[in-house]
């Protein structure tokens, strides 16, 4: 199932969810490009999908500390800008 996800997020949540190990490999190169967004492009879907990877264990050391990064960037923001709610899904 994890392998028929569109997205990134939906790849890292079905392979949390299902536990798959043999999706677990895959999710290896998204988890790695996600680890090192920077700035704006540590958004709230990259935490999400560094959360859903730390849950199935398959972070490094150096990711976890990346998860925590971005968590600390998010914290406190506001969802809604000039009356404009932020990060609508695409």
């Amino acid at each position: 199932m994890a392998a028929t996800c569109l997205g990134e997020l939906n790849k890292a949540f079905a392979v949390w969810l299902l536990r798959e190990s043999e999706q677990s490999a895959g999710l290896a190169s998204i988890v790695d490009q996600a680890a090192k967004r920077e700035g704006a492009d540590q958004d709230f879907q990259t935490a999400a999908l560094l959360g859903f990877a730390a849950a199935a264990d398959v972070l490094s050391a150096s990711q976890v500390e990346r998860f925590k990064t971005s968590l600390h960037r998010l914290a406190g923001r506001s969802s809604v800008v000039n009356g404009v709610a932020n990060g609508v899904l695409r």
